[in-house]
């Protein structure tokens, strides 16, 4: 038994969160923007090339878009931004002033990071429930953000 916090831990979990969290790592560490990103970001003077990103859960944990994003913008990371769980967006999950809410709300939280010159993109938990649903989702964020 391996004790964590004071919690007993058996062998089989220990190895397997040990395992989950080494697969997040690499998956994280090879997180690429989109080229249109990049080429965007080579059109102003002086920026690098984003090389990793943060992920973004909850304002009410994380911050607020314009804390998050300036904080981003001083380390020269991207933003990966939950936008939805489901078929429910997630102000229903995050009650602070500015939860996405609407496909016109991803818009105007994109547009807050990219004011800032931080690279966002979009992510969202499929559930599989009501796959028409969640494409369509999906895609309204798309076609306004695009």
């Amino acid at each position: 038994m391996v004790r964590l916090s004071g919690t007993p831990v058996n062998r089989r979990k220990f190895l397997t969160s040990a395992a989950m969290l080494g697969a997040g790592a690499v998956a994280l560490a090879n997180t690429q923007c989109d080229p249109a990103i990049i080429r965007r970001l080579h059109q102003i003077e002086g920026r690098r090339d984003p090389r990793h990103a943060v992920w973004v859960w909850q304002f009410s944990e994380d911050g607020t878009a314009d804390e998050i994003a300036s904080t981003l913008a001083a380390y020269n990371l991207a933003a990966i931004v939950k936008t939805h769980d489901g078929v429910e967006w997630m102000a229903n999950f995050d009650h602070v002033p500015g939860a996405i809410d609407s496909p016109a709300q991803v818009a105007t939280i994109a547009g807050i990071f990219e004011g800032y010159g931080v690279p966002f993109h979009a992510w969202c938990v499929v559930k599989g429930v009501d796959p028409i649903g969640e494409a369509a989702m999906d895609s309204l964020g798309r076609m306004i953000h695009a």
